[in-house]
C-alpha cells in the first residue's frame, strides 16, 4: 500500500467512523484488499469500534468491512452481489486474467470487484451491488467467447482455495530484514533497502524497521517477492541459526 493510498484510507475510515458516532447506523467499505483490511481493522480496534468482515466468497482476499455498534450485520445486509458468468457451451476455458480483463474493459474500476473464482467454464465474481445490473447488461464477452451472466444467492457458497507453498530458512534471527533476506534470495543490504524503501508489509502496515522481531502468524508481503506466513519455529541448527518454515501464497 503506498503512503498516499494510506492517507486516502485513512481520510475514509475516519468519515466511516464519524458516520457511525452521528447515526449509529452500520457503515460498510469495500472491497479492500488484504493488506488494506488489516489497516483499517487495526484502526477500528485502536478505535474500540466493533468491525466485522464479508467477501461474499469464502477464503477471499478482498473483503468489505463493517462497523457497528451493537449487532453485526448479515451477510445481505453488505452491498454485495454475486455475479455467475458462465461461457457458451463450445467456447475455450478462459483464465482468470481474461475474466478480470473483459471486466475491466467496461470501464469500472478494480475497487469495485472482489475475488473472481474460475471453475472450468464458469466464472463467480462478487462486485459492490449498485454495479451488478451494468455489469449483466454490458458484459457480452470474455476475451473473444461469448458468455450469459446471472446473479447467485449468497447462500450458495464460492468457496476459494488457497494454494501454498512450505518454504524452510534458516536465519541467524528473526528479524525482519534477515527474514526478507532469506526468502527473497537477496543480500541483507538489498532487503534492508525493500524495507527502508517501504516495499514490506507486515500484517497490512508498512514496515519501516529492518529490526522489526518477526511472532508466528505474521503474514509478510514484499513487492514483487510475493506473500508469505510465518508458520513455526522447528528449533535451531547443528551451527546454531533458526530454523523457520514460512507458507508462500501461490
Amino acid at each position: 500500500m503506498q503512503v498516499y493510498d494510506k492517507e486516502l484510507l485513512v481520510k475514509k475510515l475516519e468519515h466511516l467512523e464519524n458516520v457511525l458516532k452521528k447515526s449509529g447506523i452500520t457503515q460498510f467499505y469495500g472491497f479492500l484488499s488484504e493488506e488494506d483490511y488489516e489497516y483499517a481493522a487495526n484502526y477500528f480496534s485502536k478505535r474500540k469500534i466493533s468491525f466485522d468482515k464479508y467477501g461474499a466468497i469464502e477464503n477471499s482476499e478482498r473483503a468489505f468491512i463493517s462497523i457497528y455498534e451493537d449487532f453485526p450485520p448479515e451477510k445481505y445486509d453488505y452491498p454485495i452481489s454475486i455475479l455467475k458468468i458462465q461461457l457458451s457451451k463450445n467456447s475455450k476455458e478462459q483464465s482468470h486474467r481474461n475474466y478480470l480483463g473483459s471486466l475491466l474493459s467496461l470501464g469500472i474500476d478494480r475497487r469495485i470487484l472482489g475475488d473472481i473464482i474460475v471453475q472450468d467454464k464458469t466464472a463467480y465474481v462478487a462486485v459492490q451491488s449498485e454495479f451488478a445490473d451494468f455489469i449483466k447488461q454490458e458484459l457480452t464477452k470474455i476475451s473473444n467467447e461469448t458468455c450469459f451472466i446471472s446473479e447467485i444467492n449468497h447462500d450458495d457458497v464460492i468457496e476459494k482455495t488457497t494454494d501454498f507453498k512450505e518454504v524452510t530458512i534458516s536465519v541467524a534471527s528473526n528479524r525482519l530484514d534477515a527474514v526478507i533476506s532469506e526468502l527473497t534470495n537477496l543480500s541483507r543490504d538489498n532487503a534492508k533497502q525493500l524495507i527502508i524503501k517501504g516495499l514490506v508489509i507486515l500484517d497490512g502496515e508498512i514496515q519501516y524497521s529492518p529490526l522489526k522481531e518477526l511472532k508466528i502468524g505474521n503474514k509478510i508481503s514484499v513487492r514483487k517477492h510475493g506473500k508469505f506466513i510465518f508458520e513455526k519455529i522447528c528449533g535451531n541448527t547443528k551451527s546454531g541459526r533458526l530454523k523457520l518454515i514460512f507458507k508462500k501464497y501461490m
